[in-house]
């Protein structure tokens, strides 16, 4: 359990710092199917602005440079996170993907929202919902697009790749000397 925030400033960066300490945690193929997402859920939150307020996308210079960065920052993230993904099939991330599509589009189309003098609260609100369904749906994607040419190994030499590539440079290391103290046994044999 982290220690209570000290200041306002705290109470916002910590948990932002924590968020960021367990992405950096995780194994490479979840890594990649959070940038997945996000980058997908990015995509259509700019979508979802440019379709329902056009007119405040093309309103001003400043505000269409803001669109137009968050729509390239999330394809990059989209496409980096597509890219790089590879793992088995995953029923059970692929029923709770379908699980949030459903939410989430469910409170879009019954309209949880708040009061209507809101207006920008609301049109956040709802671009938040589409955004979470859009990143659920490339999560259901991902998880039922199995490996590519099915092979196993290839999935494990990925990840072992991708591990040993974001390994500090003593951890490459000693994989290495494992694996050339494994070829050595090989040939010994």
């Amino acid at each position: 359990m982290s220690p209570q925030p000290e200041g306002p400033i705290s109470a916002i960066v910590a948990p932002i710092a924590e968020a960021i300490a367990q992405h950096n945690a995780l194994p490479p193929d979840q890594k990649n199917r959070a940038r997945a997402s996000g980058g997908a859920g990015l995509i259509a939150f700019c979508l979802y602005a440019l379709i329902t307020a056009p007119r405040l996308v093309f309103g001003g210079l400043i505000v269409f440079v803001i669109w137009a960065a968050l729509a390239a920052f999330g394809a990059l993230w989209l496409y980096v996170g597509v890219r790089a993904s590879f793992g088995p099939r995953d029923i059970m991330a692929a029923f709770w993907s379908g699980v949030g599509i459903l939410v989430f589009l469910g409170l879009t189309v019954f309209g949880a929202t708040l009061p209507n003098d809101w207006l920008l609260t609301n049109f956040l609100l709802k671009g938040l919902y589409v955004g979470c369904a859009a990143a659920s749906a490339m999560r259901l994607y991902l998880a039922v697009r199995g490996m590519p040419g099915g092979s196993l190994e290839q999935v494990r030499a990925q990840q072992a790749h991708g591990s040993a590539r974001e390994a500090t440079q003593a951890e490459a290391a000693a994989r290495l000397g494992e694996q050339t103290a494994a070829r050595d046994r090989q040939f010994r044999d």
